[in-house]
């Protein structure tokens, strides 16, 4: 499960697009990574999930990149989200009902999102470079089963975000996103009519009604509903499956919510909404962790939830915020800064309720090598990833005491601050940027990493404070005067 969010340039406080995103895969840790720009010859290649060598370009855009730890065909990490130097961000969801061509082709999901990050210059130039690739290599299915499925991306730079919907086989459309709108997907199609002579905010694969129509999913007359024609008959049955499963219902539904005000009805397939007011990181950040708590649809008011009212009881929430959250982003990219410092992926290592944004410059050009680590299955106590996945795991028992009290507000407090001091640091990197480059990386990167360790250890502090407090069944009391 995934979901993922952009803000229309006009809806936010800054001027500039914002895209926000959640990598949902219960158990699997997240690796993050800062790769640096590469040039390559002219015989070099670059390798796909399935194996196939594809012509590099003559040089990679340095990136930041997070993944999960399962391999895909010959990639050792799959599901990439990221932003690169040029200020191109990108997030992916996975979807599972859609119907497909059984022709197949070289690339995969799992491929897209990195060659976005490498080659991608601006959003729209590219969305139509996958365009291209997909037509000249062809778009298959996943070499692993439990990635069956088709893909929603979610691509931006400071003025513009775009939508592109692909099924195997390489059917796909793209629509940019309205600058007055904020738009979002769980894990289904949400692309509705395709309107074919908007040309500047839409794109599609060249036959794509055609081969529709050959297959007799559509009728060839009337509106062409990308999402109704593409987004059913799914090759596997899952609990988030299609536009009518009630998780992408409901986090659809928390989607207008939390944006607009507006609570829409539970089968009206709405993706877009108009913010009631202009949007920050912070704003996104929000969006990202909802628990559900306060709204109609309140998980923890449910039996389920227990005395402690833990709104993440179920494996696979109804909220945006998941208990099985790998990672969490809020990318941002503003045109009036230089790109050094404009490009900026606020990172959380866990369910963002219980956690921290940590702010993380491009122009750093690194991230704290720990962050690389992590197996499928194995607890290891000294690696970020499981730090923070501990600790939403001991809140859970006493949420009232442990993450009510104790965590979110400590982890809020610790967020507020690089908040609050982000125009502060970013005035001191522009300077520097003028006079010394390579100190003003330096300090980006030390920034990094220090926003990075104070978050490790509030969060390995709390555990422990949760720990000594919360047991079993009681909840040790605060001593008179401690």
């Amino acid at each position: 499960m995934c979901f993922a969010i952009i803000a229309g340039r006009g809806t936010t406080a800054s001027g500039n697009v914002l895209l926000g995103a959640n990598d949902d895969w219960p158990g699997y840790p997240g690796h993050v990574r800062y790769r640096p720009r590469v040039k390559h010859g002219p015989g070099d290649t670059h390798v796909l999930a399935s194996g196939v060598k594809i012509p590099q370009e003559a040089e990679s855009a340095a990136y930041y990149t997070a993944t999960c730890a399962y391999a895909t065909g010959a990639l050792p990490e799959s599901w990439a989200f990221g932003i690169n130097e040029h200020q191109v961000s990108v997030a992916m969801t996975g979807v599972y009902a859609f119907r497909f061509l059984k022709s197949g082709g070289a690339l995969e999901a799992d491929d897209l999102s990195v060659l976005v990050l490498e080659r991608g210059r601006t959003a729209r130039g590219t969305v139509r470079m996958i365009g291209d690739l997909i037509a000249r290599h062809g778009l298959g299915l996943s070499c692993v089963d439990e990635a069956y499925g088709a893909v929603v991306m979610a691509i931006a730079d400071p003025d513009e975000g775009w939508w592109l919907e692909a099924t195997p086989g390489g059917l796909w459309a793209a629509q940019r996103v309205p600058d007055d709108q904020v738009s979002w997907r769980p894990n289904c199609f949400g692309l509705g009519e395709i309107d074919f002579n908007d040309t500047a905010n839409v794109m599609c694969s060249p036959d794509l009604v055609a081969r529709a129509r050959e297959q007799g999913w559509y009728g060839g007359s009337g509106p062409f509903d990308f999402a109704r024609v593409l987004g059913s008959d799914g090759p596997t049955e899952v609990v988030y499956g299609n536009e009518d499963g009630p998780i992408n219902s409901y986090r659809r539904w928390h989607a207008q919510r939390l944006v607009s005000g507006r609570e829409q009805n539970l089968a009206d397939k709405e993706y877009y909404g108009r913010p009631n007011h202009r949007l920050s990181a912070r704003d996104l950040m929000d969006i990202l962790r909802d628990s559900s708590e306060g709204s109609r649809y309140d998980l923890s008011l449910e039996p389920e939830a227990g005395p402690h009212r833990n709104p993440f009881w179920k494996p696979y929430s109804t909220s945006i915020g998941q208990s099985g959250t790998v990672l969490s982003f809020v990318f941002e990219a503003r045109r009036e800064l230089p790109p050094e410092i404009g490009g900026l992926m606020w990172l959380a290592l866990a369910n963002a309720h219980l956690s921290s944004f940590v702010p993380c410059y491009i122009g750093g050009e690194g991230i704290l090598a720990d962050l690389a680590r992590g197996e499928y299955g194995r607890f290891e106590p000294d690696v970020p990833w499981w730090i923070f996945q501990e600790l939403g795991q001991v809140c859970y028992r006493h949420y009232d005491e442990a993450a009510r009290k104790m965590v979110i507000p400590a982890m809020r407090r610790l967020e507020d601050g690089f908040l609050t001091a982000q125009p502060i640091v970013e005035g001191c990197f522009a300077e520097l940027l003028k006079t010394n480059p390579e100190l003003a990386r330096q300090a980006m990167n030390a920034y990094n990493q220090a926003g990075m360790n104070q978050a490790l250890a509030l969060a390995g502090d709390l555990t422990r404070r949760v720990k000594g407090r919360c047991l079993a069944n009681i909840v040790i009391e605060d001593q008179a005067g401690g």
